[in-house]
């Protein structure tokens, strides 16, 4: 699974835990998604990345501090929240003892 946050951090995942990943440049590789930190839980993952943001911020006083903390929770919180549309155009009803049309 491959969760991208915002342009700098993904969350991804692999049968044996999770990890933070950063978006980074290399001379000889490129651009690419490098893990900077692993996790066993999603939820850890994701509070790790917070953490991570908040130790990064660029801020002046405690009130800057607050407000950078908040919009770091609320993007994180919007990225992996679902976001579902249903289509009824586009529903095909199915017999419940097989997987034929009805």
């Amino acid at each position: 699974m491959f969760l991208k946050i915002n342009d700098n951090y993904a969350i991804e995942s692999d049968a044996m835990g999770w990890a933070v990943s950063k978006w980074t440049e290399e001379p000889k590789r490129g651009k690419f998604w490098k893990q900077v930190s692993w996790y066993s839980t999603l939820e850890n993952a994701a509070n790790g990345l917070l953490q991570r943001e908040i130790r990064c911020l660029e801020v002046d006083n405690l009130t800057e501090a607050i407000k950078g903390v908040e919009g770091l929770a609320t993007e994180l919180t919007e990225a992996l929240s679902p976001k579902i549309e249903f289509k009824s155009s586009k529903f095909i009803k199915y017999q419940s003892h097989g997987d034929e049309p009805i």
